[in-house]
């Protein structure tokens, strides 16, 4: 044995030895996290493998990863493995608790008896681990129950500890992986068993992107016909505090494009009113869809406040605000949805809620900061210019196409693990 691999065994030893007996810190820790984050108490029941919320049926795909950034970038894949597999479920767990919007749990503290009722409870039939956050406990678990594990976009985790003891982790959770789609080359360096490197691939990371959302085919082209060449904007997930700002942008954008259509869908059906009577303060034509109004040639106004059907407003749209973004705390909604039809992305400066998505379209030149609503008039009917709006559509695909050519592959190896799994 070499003293390296000596080592590795004296530190995971240590490891092991001190996650078996750390059940008063664990529940000191979930007293910590209760006290000075308001993590709800059934939140920290689950953190120790108790679980209120039933296993769904069917295939049950197991994404974790650090955070839930880390977990979109594989999350958004599910409904290609769910048309490729037929019926499947992902769960996600994560170190922190958001609200996004897949079915999400918190992972569970990495002790013996928190794994155990974990995989017990929710029989995982694949895991795939994403990024860095390696939890001994949890994986060597996984494996003695046969649960496959994948780690995609894999590196070594920058956590503030000892290099040695950061490569004994990655070496002795990684044996346990069927595959590792090393990102930056940093997992097979710390790696010396040459039978384990076999496992390892270099692969670019997979990064999120977005399923065209879907629209009814006969309603789109009906609106287009009516619309014919009229510039169209749209204003998706207005506040409340948006609508004076909103009004000001459509007298601004126009004041030169007399026929412009602003189609505004309300953040909370309960401020239509108010939205409606804001605009025909301006002596505006109004319709709404919600009383089966279309959009005549006369409409400058056209209020959606029915839900689900974004995908429709952004094809019909060549410039996109949206909303819950001028005015704290905001939050702001996915900017994807518009970026993956080519309708160019305005927003306000409070967008925590996706940050990461907008700083990625905007340094790809897809996406433009507003902050007023005389601000937001002069940029949409700057992009009314079409040689600018297809400029600026152009590059919002092509940055929310990166890695798809990786997520296809990771969508064939996942299809035939759980093809394994099903003949089993």
């Amino acid at each position: 044995m070499t003293r390296r691999a000596s080592f590795f065994n004296s530190a995971l030893k240590l490891y092991s030895a001190v996650t078996s007996r750390t059940r008063a810190l664990v529940q000191q820790q979930a007293s910590w996290t209760i006290t000075r984050v308001s993590e709800p108490s059934d939140r920290v029941e689950e953190r120790n493998g108790r679980f209120a919320t039933p296993r769904p049926p069917g295939l049950l795909v197991w994404v974790h990863a650090a955070n839930e950034r880390e977990a979109s970038d594989i999350t958004w894949i599910t409904p290609k493995l769910a048309e490729a597999m037929g019926e499947s479920v992902a769960l996600v767990t994560t170190l922190s608790v958001g609200d996004g919007d897949e079915f999400s749990v918190p992972a569970p503290f990495d002790t013996n008896s928190a794994v155990t009722g974990f995989l017990e409870h929710w029989r995982p039939d694949v895991g795939v681990i994403v990024g860095g956050d390696y939890r001994p406990a949890l994986l060597a678990t996984a494996a003695r129950r046969g649960v496959p594990l994948i780690s995609i976009n894999a590196h070594v985790r920058e956590d503030g500890a000892p290099v040695r003891v950061q490569e004994a982790v990655v070496e002795s959770c990684t044996k346990h992986f069927k595959t590792t789609l090393d990102q930056d080359g940093s997992i097979q360096s710390a790696i010396e068993n040459n039978a384990l490197r076999s496992t390892i691939q270099r692969s670019p990371a997979i990064v999120e992107g977005y399923a065209v959302p879907p629209a009814n085919e006969t309603d789109r082209e009906a609106l287009s016909s009516l619309l014919a060449t009229r510039p169209v904007w749209c204003a998706i997930g207005v506040s409340r505090a948006e609508i004076e700002p909103l009004a000001i942008a459509h007298a601004h954008a126009s004041k030169h494009t007399h026929r412009a259509l602003l189609i505004v869908q309300p953040a909370q059906l309960e401020i239509t009113d108010q939205l409606q009577h804001t605009m025909q303060r301006r002596s505006w034509s109004v319709a709404r869809r919600s009383l089966g109004e279309e959009p005549e040639v006369d409409t400058q106004v056209y209020i959606t406040d029915t839900q689900g059907e974004e995908g429709l407003w952004h094809r019909l749209a060549s410039v996109s605000f949206l909303g819950n973004s001028l005015a704290a705390p905001g939050g702001g909604v996915s900017p994807f949805p518009a970026a993956a039809l080519g309708s160019v992305v305005l927003h306000g400066p409070h967008v925590s809620n996706h940050a990461d998505r907008y700083d990625r379209l905007a340094r790809a030149g897809a996406a433009r900061l507003v902050l007023t609503g005389e601000g937001l008039g002069s940029e949409v009917r700057r992009y009314f210019q079409p040689d600018l709006a297809a400029t600026a559509a152009q590059a919002a695909w092509s940055e929310i196409s990166i890695g798809a050519e990786e997520a296809d592959r990771f969508v064939e190896t996942m299809c035939s693990f759980l093809e394994a799994v099903e003949a089993t």
